[in-house]
């Protein structure tokens, strides 16, 4: 059976690495030339790849770019349901992280958000990948006060108020041509809005909870 398992898990770890292999050729790319002056085929000779070999993990450019904000929150959906702590500590946790790993990808990535932010198709996206994070915070944190998701709009209210602070770090990071503490910065808000919105909006649930009754 082991003797079965094997060559899957291999073949598994190959697709995972081109895929990987795919992101950052496109991330340096994307920096140098921008998006629009970037063709698929250029991404696939930068990955040492045939089109067809892309065309299987991708079905568009749109799709790629895409790919690089939204690979963060696969791990963010993944990770999210699992976790031991309430769903603040887990966002300032994931935000802290997150920014870790953003600084690790270096100067490409920054140049990559930069140019995709200026590209109208791409921002929208980024937009409805943003929504995402958003409800599934609202989810999980109507979880943590014991009410059914879109029974209150407070849950809603506050995971607004993480998402959009958290992307107004970003962008402030991505103009910053470096001089900015994104680390210090992204945890400094989320802990601001926790502690600032987090206990109101937990009160005012409450509030109608007993008003139902």
């Amino acid at each position: 059976m082991l003797a079965q398992e094997r060559p899957y898990s291999r073949r598994t770890r190959r697709r995972q690495q081109t895929h990987q292999n795919i992101l950052q050729a496109a991330h340096r790319l994307f920096a140098e030339r921008g998006y629009e002056h970037t063709k698929l085929i250029d991404i696939a000779d930068a990955a040492d790849l045939h089109l067809q070999t892309l065309y299987r993990h991708f079905n568009c450019k749109h799709e790629l770019a895409a790919a690089i904000d939204r690979e963060f929150l696969k791990a963010f959906q993944a990770n999210i349901v699992d976790r031991e702590q309430d769903t603040l500590a887990f966002w300032r946790a994931w935000v802290e992280d997150a920014s870790k790993n953003m600084l690790e990808l270096g100067v490409d990535y920054r140049k990559t958000l930069l140019n995709l932010f200026s590209v109208p198709a791409m921002s929208t996206t980024f937009l409805e990948t943003w929504f995402e994070y958003q409800d599934t915070l609202a989810t999980e944190i109507s979880k943590d006060w014991g009410t059914a998701p879109n029974a209150s709009a407070s849950a809603q209210v506050l995971a607004g108020a993480l998402v959009t602070a958290n992307t107004q770090v970003i962008r402030r990071w991505l103009h910053a041509d470096g001089k900015f503490d994104l680390v210090a910065e992204a945890c400094g808000t989320a802990d601001l809005v926790a502690t600032e919105f987090g206990p109101a909006l937990k009160k005012n649930v409450k509030k109608e909870r007993r008003a139902k009754s």
